[in-house]
This record gives structure tokens, C-alpha cells and sequence, in this order.
């Protein structure tokens, strides 16, 4: 499988990798990535393994602490817990918005294993 399929394959929408055979398929080179896709295939990838993880870093390690403190200090939870929900608003727009982006390149890639050779 060509490394930037497996790209997609990490990326846990199989709808875009499914859409991506689809359309590499029509194209007569089932198995890699054309040049119409290319450039969606490379934002999915950052924003899914880039992007996403970047943003949601420091939430990821509050949830940590905090599922640590649940047990072992009890007394320090409440306050990471109310760090981690304020976390979670700040950066819930961040999220949204590259979450739309990741839906609109899966329309993207149902257009072009839709259209016409």
C-alpha cells in the first residue's frame, strides 16, 4: 500500500480512503494517489496527525494528571478537573474548526469519486 494511503488508513475516516480507491481506481492507478487527491490527502494526513493532536496536547495531559489524581490524590483532582474543563472551552473552537475542515475534504473526495472519468 503506497505510504500516503497508509496515511489515510491511520487517519481513521475510512470514508476519505474509501473514496480515495474509488477515485484512484477511475483513474486507472487503483492503489495510489492522484493528482487531484494529492493535495487533500496531504492536508487530511497534517490535520489529522498534525493538527489535531497539537491542539489537544495540553487537555490530553490534564485528563492524564487528572485520572491520576482521581486515585492517588484526591484532593488535588477537583482543581486539575476545573483546569482541564476550562482547557477543553478554549480550545473546543480550535477543534470545531478543524474537524469542519476534515468533513469538507471528505465531501471533497465523494465529488471526485463521483464525477465522470
Amino acid at each position: 500500500m503506497p505510504v500516503r494511503e497508509r496515511i489515510v488508513d491511520v487517519s481513521g475516516r475510512p470514508a476519505i480512503r474509501d473514496c480515495l480507491r474509488t477515485t484512484a481506481a477511475r483513474s486507472g492507478c487503483a492503489g495510489t494517489v492522484t493528482r487531484p487527491t494529492r493535495p487533500l490527502v496531504e492536508e487530511s494526513a497534517r490535520l489529522t496527525l498534525t493538527d489535531l493532536p497539537r491542539s489537544a496536547s495540553k487537555g490530553r495531559e490534564l485528563q492524564a494528571l487528572w485520572d491520576e489524581q482521581a486515585v492517588l490524590a484526591p484532593s488535588e483532582a477537583d482543581d486539575t478537573l476545573r483546569r482541564l474543563e476550562s482547557e477543553l472551552v478554549r480550545i473546543a473552537p480550535e477543534l470545531e474548526r478543524l474537524l469542519a475542515r476534515q468533513r469538507e475534504i471528505a465531501l471533497e473526495f465523494r465529488g471526485l469519486a463521483r464525477s465522470p472519468e
